[in-house]
């Protein structure tokens, strides 16, 4: 490999860790303003462990998506100027997804006890460290990019359940009153909702893209069909809740939707082993 790669490489992972790191300091500063800031409250949320999985992966969903057209860039001669400010215009957005989700996984369980931003800085560098590992582990290999996804999000996905068992995800018990209870913040639900249209869009430009044969793409072909299928049963099990029509209908269908990809990619799983 190109000594300058490895230049490149080191340049990316300290963007990404400091606007990342910058990410969870300004949530720590604001931690008790009021009115809470609306990432604050995100932060804050019981059900911020969803929170934390999304915005953690979705900087290597994002590159999967983006895969195919940044290759062709690089590739593009013409388009030389272009290379290092898109990349580190990347490496700023991955920053910020990646802070978002490391101060989920590692915010307080209580909002009254202070947020320190050290622990989601130090998270931030583990997921850096993994992804760039995995990468000069693995790129050597043929058809070393199925793998690669599996692992960094395998990884990924045990290091966010430690950190937040670390940081405590106990909420304390709502004091009993006679007022009606508050229906559950359809934000996280929306969000999840498109995951697995996001996946497939990605798993198909990766596909198209690809040099490598079906059965390499077997185990990451699982782990996508896993993933649609929770977010699948949370989203359609958060609108049922509201006891709505509208919530009712939005479910169903989202639940036809997701429960047909999430057996599309089991299916191809399946053909392809």
């Amino acid at each position: 490999m190109n000594p300058s790669i490895y230049m490149q490489q080191a340049i990316h992972a300290i963007i990404e860790w400091l606007v990342s790191f910058g990410i969870a300091f300004w949530i720590a500063q604001s931690w008790e303003e009021s009115p809470v800031p609306p990432l604050v409250g995100l932060v804050r949320h019981p059900q911020r462990m969803w929170s934390a999985i999304g915005f953690g992966l979705a900087p290597l969903i994002l590159s999967m998506i983006l895969r195919a057209p940044l290759i062709s860039l690089y590739q593009h001669e013409y388009l030389k100027f272009a290379r290092l400010p898109v990349a580190y215009a990347l490496a700023t957005i991955y920053g910020a997804l990646l802070g978002i989700g490391a101060t989920c996984a590692v915010a307080p369980a209580r909002a009254e006890t202070p947020f320190q931003p050290g622990a989601a800085g130090v998270l931030s560098a583990v997921f850096i460290a993994v992804s760039t590992g995995l990468f000069f582990l693995l790129w050597r290999q043929p058809n070393w990019y199925p793998w690669y996804v599996t692992g960094d999000i395998l990884l990924k996905l045990g290091v966010l359940v430690v950190a937040r068992k670390w940081a405590g995800d106990a909420v304390p018990a709502p004091a009993a009153s006679s007022a009606p209870p508050v229906r559950r913040n359809l934000a996280l639900a929306l969000v999840l909702a498109f995951v697995p249209s996001a996946l497939l869009l990605g798993a198909i430009t990766v596909a198209a893209n690809g040099h490598a044969t079906g059965a390499d793409y077997v185990p990451l072909l699982w782990c996508l069909s896993i993933a649609s299928a929770a977010c699948c049963f949370f989203v359609s099990r958060t609108l049922f809740s509201r006891h709505t029509s509208g919530a009712i209908v939005g479910g169903v269908l989202l639940l036809l939707l997701n429960g047909f990809i999430a057996f599309f990619f089991g299916c191809c799983a399946t053909v392809l082993h």
